[in-house]
């Protein structure tokens, strides 16, 4: 297949133009089972001008995990690799890229757990090319296959996912709160959600305002296009009472193609501090949208001061 990534982008490890100590590279993979017994999130974050690679893994299941109590994970640091083409970490965990911007396989083992190894082994195929969000940010439609092993069971993975790659400043003493949607149905049939709170608005309420994202859909006889979203919401309608992740969400966007609403229902949730000033609501979603059901993701991300702050709002309005 043919991408179109911008001119000048690599899909590697990014040299820093500047010694700012904060400039952050990621590239993330999430991926289910394929009867959504488990989600799993491989997520690689380097500080290149500290010389520090971070990869965390995490594997939940059916209901609400937080770290501890999840069905796996790991948080490790590690000198910076050479390159992401072809890495390979102290840990175990093996990144490849077959072909920058088309093809990707990820493998990790921990033999040493208690109880019956953790496993994993994916291939990421591209369904279409990088959507740009701004210059240093991209995500990428993929089909994701291969198997995932957790406490003694083996299960296939084959689902429609997204990968993500950034690489800019990016410090552990920021205020931002946004949260990230999709669903896939087919390769020409997607919908990629990004919203973000504007520093200057409340950013307690429950509706966050879009900021980028794109509808994908296939017309009769012609090729698929892609349409970017100028106008939409992202609103939590339920949340869980003792943790508050999200149950159920609405997602309404619009933009050249016309408007799109998707509802979702949790059917996994994960809580992920993969970084020090981050938390991460990680849920696995059944998203109706175009009159069908489909899985797809929902991340919900807060700075852990404003999420206090708006736990302490919603317990106040409760009593």
């Amino acid at each position: 297949m043919t991408t179109a990534p911008l001119p000048g982008t690599v899909d590697d490890l990014h040299v820093p133009d500047t010694e700012d100590p904060w400039i952050t590279e990621t590239a993330w993979y999430s991926f289910w089972t394929t009867g959504g017994e488990y989600a799993a999130h491989v997520y690689l974050r380097f500080r290149p001008n500290l010389g520090i690679a971070n990869p965390c893994v995490y594997v939940w299941g059916e209901g609400t995990s937080v770290e501890w109590d999840a069905a796996y994970w790991k948080h490790s640091h590690f000198p910076m690799p050479a390159s992401l083409a072809s890495m390979e970490l102290l840990g175990g965990l093996r990144h490849e890229a077959v072909e920058p911007f088309g093809t990707y396989r990820i493998s990790y083992a921990d033999n040493e757990k208690y109880g019956a190894p953790l496993y994993l082994a994916a291939e990421f195929t591209a369904l279409g090319p990088p959507e740009f969000l701004g210059r240093k940010h991209f995500d990428q439609p993929v089909h994701v296959t291969g198997t995932l092993g957790v406490d003694g069971t083996e299960y296939d993975v084959d689902c429609l996912a997204m990968r993500d790659r950034s690489w800019y400043s990016r410090g552990d003493y920021t205020l931002f709160r946004s949260a990230y949607s999709y669903a896939i149905t087919a390769p020409d049939e997607q919908l990629l959600a990004i919203f973000a709170a504007p520093r200057d608005c409340d950013m307690l309420v429950d509706d966050l305002p879009t900021a980028g994202g794109y509808l994908e859909s296939g017309r009769a006889g012609a090729p698929s296009r892609r349409d970017p979203l100028t106008s939409g919401t992202r609103r939590v309608i339920r949340r869980e009472d003792f943790t508050g992740h999200p149950l159920e969400v609405v997602v309404e966007v619009g933009g050249p193609a016309g408007q799109e609403r998707m509802t979702g229902r949790v059917r996994n949730c994960m809580a992920v501090a993969a970084n020090p000033n981050m938390l991460s609501w990680m849920s696995l979603v059944e998203w109706e949208v175009g009159g069908r059901t489909v899985w797809g993701e929902d991340q919900e991300i807060w700075s852990p001061s404003i999420w206090r702050a708006f736990r302490r709002g919603h317990e106040h309005v409760a009593h």
